[in-house]
């Protein structure tokens, strides 16, 4: 197990801490010697480092020897603790990319517990998402991101945070719970009438579209946000806010009113009270 705190031995050497284990079952000195070596340069540490005490290491190079102190022993399976918690925002994505790769150097079954939902996507082959100890979903990476089961998962998946526009389906179309905004869309056919549901689509899965459209949803532009190769924007469908991502070409100005339709991927509907997943 590799702790969120990494609890390592502070009067030892790093050497020693990768060892300790080994030393406990009373291995071959030589044989730990080599093991300790091998591994510490599977998760780059040199031998000049393997001499250092642990104190002398940054943050990232004693994730590393609490890493290796785990490997070393060859376990069936390692279980990893928010090991990236405590270090700061570059580093964890560069340790982030170093656990992948030990991993799958060593092909050691791994269970790596995290809150930052970036870290489950990037270094998982699957992810369990829980809540409240209960699970509410076990699949790929992507197959949550895409075919989410409830609101939970959709809400929990995704950066920006999908966006959430509360109303109430009838004959097929949805109107803002307001009353001030609506738009028919085939999907809410499966929604049974009067249903209080939320109309969640995530930021990538707009599409500016002729004025008035059918099947689309008429927006005002709020504010516009260039994020060098994009441009996120805001708006307000009837007085709800939400933002997407759109084209830079289409110039969008603040105060101009839109046409937006949705694309096939990334839009769901969910029941407001229960979170089930109507489409």
């Amino acid at each position: 197990m590799v702790f969120q705190s990494y609890a390592l031995f502070p009067t030892m050497t790093v050497y020693e801490n990768i060892a300790f284990g080994l030393q406990v079952q009373k291995m071959d000195k030589e044989e730990i010697r080599k093991k300790v070596v091998e591994m510490g340069k599977k998760v780059d540490l040199n031998e000049e480092q393997l001499k250092k005490k642990v104190s002398e290491l940054s943050g990232g190079q004693q994730q590393r020897v609490a890493i290796a102190r785990a490997l070393v022993k060859e376990p069936r399976l390692l279980l990893l603790d928010e090991p990236l918690s405590n270090l700061d925002a570059r580093l964890r994505l560069e340790m982030r990319e170093e656990i992948r790769r030990i991993q799958l150097q060593t092909q050691v079954t791994t269970i790596f517990v995290t809150h930052d939902q970036e870290e489950a996507m990037s270094i998982s082959d699957h992810i369990v998402l829980m809540k409240d100890g209960v699970m509410q979903q076990f699949d790929q990476p992507q197959v949550l991101y895409d075919d989410p089961a409830n609101q939970f998962v959709a809400d929990f998946l995704g950066n920006p945070p999908i966006n959430n526009i509360p109303g109430i389906v009838r004959g097929g179309v949805f109107t803002t719970e307001d009353g001030k905004a609506s738009v028919a869309l085939p999907m809410l056919e499966k929604v049974p009438d009067g249903a209080k549901v939320s109309l969640s689509v995530r930021s990538e899965s707009f599409t500016v579209q002729p004025d008035g459209a059918p099947g689309t949803l008429q927006c005002q532009v709020t504010g516009v946000f260039k994020t060098g190769k994009e441009e996120m924007a805001a708006f307000l469908f009837g007085d709800v806010p939400f933002r997407a991502y759109i084209d830079l070409e289409e110039g969008l100005q603040k105060g101009q009113t839109v046409s937006l339709g949705l694309k096939k991927r990334g839009v769901f509907v969910f029941d407001r009270e229960t979170g089930r997943r109507y489409v």
